[in-house]
């Protein structure tokens, strides 16, 4: 998980030790990245593609940072280790792999303000001595300060600003009962569709306002990320998405793919893009093998083809939680009933029998082990949240 299949930059460090204050991680973890929200938050590895957010055990809050808090980084080439430096504490984080150093960087760069100061120790300064601490060495160091775009900021700033308030709309979308003021500018410049639609021989741009087939929910999100107002429905996946309900992920994640949908009709490319990464990104803390089934049900019959992804990363999760789908007659019979789902699956295990990948006693051998809060059929512990066992998607909500 550590290097995407398509080439992309990593989003995800597996890790030897995660340390803040009296906090330290134990067994199998990972560093991952929310790009959407820009935060880094510690997770712990499952068999089946599953991560459970880690929690602080003494008030269950989430383990996670904020890039944008960070004021300085401390690493060394070659080493493991990295320490980030925050207002009111330090993190130390150590690498499975010296390699992941230097994309971890670059990640934290591009997520970080221009207040970050990244500082190469040399070899004479005890850095990996236990209780090392930024603030009492930084004048030793080369400092290499990160320049932040500044205009770029005020220019997402103002468009936000647009959006929440509809100050000096020119424009009208309406989906599902309501209507979104807009300014072409912003709309037109990222829509072949929208541009079209207000140029001054269509009849919309002679009564000023466009109707839309969706719900408002879906052109809501498309709406505001085309002001660059994201994550407005979804949330941060560490301190929303991971602890939340499996009725609320099953929710949240139909409402991306309905949102992906409908991007791809109004050709707004960049935001089918990140539509579909966010879905990615929330794919590991689904649990529920009904759910997973039916969004690939989903996927396979109402995406577009060119997906960003979306089939091969859906086969992924599939293959790999088989023997919790085998146990659950809802998902099974729903897995059955798409030939498109199951012949891509299937193709899968045959392609990594073939080049010895994969045994059939691997496929079989056992459920994958779930953290402690999910039960056999992959929901929460307790009783279990209705589900229709449809694989229409639910309606969302905000």
């Amino acid at each position: 998980m550590n290097v995407t299949q398509d080439g992309k930059a990593p989003t995800a460090w597996p890790l030897r030790s995660f340390n803040l204050g009296d906090f330290a991680s134990v067994g199998d973890c990972m560093l991952k990245l929310d790009s959407g929200s820009s935060e880094f938050g510690l997770v712990y590895k499952f068999e089946g593609l599953v991560l459970y957010m880690a929690q602080f055990p003494k008030d269950d809050k989430p383990v996670y940072f904020h890039a944008a808090r960070a004021l300085a980084c401390c690493y060394r080439l070659k080493c493991r280790k990295v320490c980030i430096r925050f207002p009111d504490y330090q993190i130390d984080l150590e690498f499975e792999n010296p390699g992941d150093l230097q994309p971890f960087l670059f990640a934290l760069k591009t997520h970080a303000t221009k207040a970050l100061m990244l500082y190469e120790v040399p070899m004479n300064v005890p850095y990996m001595r236990e209780g090392f601490f930024i603030h009492k060495y930084p004048e030793r160091y080369p400092c290499y300060p990160i320049a932040g775009n500044s205009a770029q900021n005020t220019m997402d700033t103002f468009a936000s600003t647009m959006w929440k308030t509809g100050a000096h709309s020119d424009f009208i979308v309406k989906a599902g009962g309501q209507s979104f003021n807009v300014h072409k500018a912003i709309i037109c410049t990222q829509s072949k569709f929208f541009e079209n639609a207000c140029k001054p021989d269509f009849w919309e741009s002679k009564c000023g306002y466009i109707e839309l087939t969706e719900d408002a929910t879906t052109i809501s999100v498309l709406l505001a990320e085309l002001y660059g107002v994201g994550d407005t429905v979804t949330g941060s996946i560490f301190t929303k998405f991971s602890l939340e309900t499996n009725l609320y992920k099953e929710k949240t994640a139909a409402l991306l793919l309905k949102a992906f949908v409908a991007a791809d009709k109004y050709n707004l490319d960049q935001i089918k893009s990140r539509l579909a990464t966010s879905f990615i990104d929330r794919l590991p803390f689904i649990f529920e093998a009904v759910v997973l089934v039916d969004m690939a049900n989903f996927i396979y019959n109402d995406c577009p083809e060119q997906d960003c992804g979306l089939r091969l990363t859906i086969v992924r999760y599939i293959q790999a939680r088989l023997p919790l789908i085998l146990c659950n007659d809802t998902a099974k019979d729903n897995l059955a009933q798409n030939y498109l789902v199951v012949t891509a699956v299937l193709g899968g295990f045959a392609s990594m029998m073939k080049t010895g990948k994969l045994t059939i006693d691997a496929i079989f051998n056992a459920a994958p082990d779930m953290p402690q809060n999910a039960s056999t059929d992959g929901s929460a512990s307790g009783e279990s949240e209705p589900h229709s066992g449809s694989t229409e998607l639910p309606d969302t909500y905000i």
